[in-house]
């Protein structure tokens, strides 16, 4: 790993600066995407200053900077303002200011690296509100169109001391059916019940393996949670020796391209941690002991209606939950979008042309921002069948969607 230090008396740009703290934190511009979820083309573009991350990216530049002490001594939180401001000087209007708070909650871990010792960091001041467990999960950055029963449900069988909970449960749909985004609401409303808090961790990146190996999925999940690997030793050893004690929930997202060895960290993680429960998302069920499954359908959609709508048939079309989802939507892309009788027919037909599958919706309804509603209804074809098929790779059904709508 480099040993120089950020030199603070230089006026580096945002750029210049997530250069040498990448390079100072040992990482590949591969690695860092692949820690923070994103193209290894968008962190060349922020290195490059073609581009600048979002809060949410940009927070996790930070902790994952400080987690790996790239940040120098002494000068921390200086440093993490300074990028924060480079960012905030080209993108104000959706960079909220620096929140020296947020920092020093991340600052008074015992171990920086650890996410998981957040438990231990000092509690909000005296009669503010209780604070939350730590957790990595990303906000919501739009509303959930599905059931808050289902949610609650979810998060109740994961709820620590409940009879007929979980320890694993793994929630399995095919592709585009809202796995991921339920995963992350159900993770969000059971985070009270778990001190140590609840951790998402991405399969997604890692290559597809048949092997019941479980050390590409522990080395991701200590990425996911601030934690070095050690040298000499196993990735999954490391693992349960940080987990062994910790009262946490941990979230497996997208596993069907590494099920053996997801369903081999699940097993290996449970027996060691007792106070431990997993939250999976897969196509296909894991076949691991203590495996709790449960089908992830897609969202209700409108009947086939005859003639002119009247107001009664909009209110029908309205309590779909396919219809709600393209509306609020489209209405991000086109504010004054709404259901009338130039568009609900076609809506509603488009919303039943895709099975209620909310990321073909969601997609369908991105495109209304360059095409009319009819036009996008023309576009949809036979390429939708592969969100239903059950053997190609999640990434491979998503841009044959997104190829369709181009």
């Amino acid at each position: 790993m480099p040993s120089g230090r950020v030199d603070e008396e230089r006026d580096y740009g945002f750029a210049d600066r997530a250069l040498a703290l990448r390079k100072r934190a040992g990482l590949t511009q591969r690695e860092l995407a692949a820690l923070l979820q994103v193209s290894g083309q968008s962190v060349h573009a922020w290195e490059a200053g073609l581009s600048y991350p979002g809060t949410e990216h940009l927070m996790g530049l930070i902790a994952l900077y400080l987690g790996r002490g790239a940040l120098a001594t002494g000068q921390e939180e200086q440093q993490a303002e300074a990028l924060w401001a480079g960012v905030r000087a080209r993108a104000a209007r959706r960079t909220p200011p620096f929140d020296p708070a947020w920092f020093a909650a991340l600052r008074g871990l015992p171990d920086a690296a650890s996410p998981v010792a957040r438990a231990s960091a000092p509690g909000p001041a005296a009669g503010g509100p209780p604070a939350r467990p730590p957790t990595n999960l990303p906000p919501a950055r739009t509303s959930f169109v599905r059931r808050a029963a289902e949610v609650a449900s979810l998060a109740r069988l994961l709820a620590p001391g409940v009879p007929g909970g979980a320890r694993l449960l793994t929630l399995v749909g095919v592709a585009g059916c809202g796995k991921t985004r339920l995963a992350r609401a159900v993770a969000d409303a059971a985070l009270d019940a778990y001190a140590d808090g609840a951790w998402l961790v991405e399969l997604a990146p890692l290559p597809a393996s048949p092997e019941a190996d479980p050390a590409p999925a522990a080395a991701a999940a200590l990425a996911a949670l601030g934690l070095r690997e050690e040298p000499g030793r196993a990735a999954t050893d490391t693992l349960v020796a940080h987990l062994r004690a910790s009262h946490l929930l941990l979230v497996l997202d997208n596993c069907e391209h590494l099920a053996a060895a997801a369903a081999a960290l699940a097993a290996r993680l449970l027996a060691a941690c007792p106070d431990l429960r997993i939250l999976a998302t897969s196509q296909y069920t894991l076949g691991a002991a203590e495996e709790t499954v449960r089908r992830v359908g897609t969202l209700s959609v409108p009947p086939a209606t005859q003639g002119a709508p009247t107001p009664a048939v909009l209110d029908l079309l309205g309590q779909s939950e396919a219809v709600q989802l393209f509306l609020e939507r489209a209405r991000d892309v086109q504010p004054g979008f709404a259901l009338g009788p130039a568009t609900s027919a076609t809506a509603a037909a488009i919303c039943r042309r895709l099975d209620g599958l909310p990321l073909a919706s969601e997609l369908a309804a991105a495109r209304l921002d360059v095409l009319p509603v009819g036009e996008v209804l023309a576009r949809l074809d036979d390429h939708f069948r592969l969100l239903r098929q059950g053997r190609r790779g999640a990434g491979d059904r998503h841009q044959a969607l997104q190829a369709t709508m181009d």
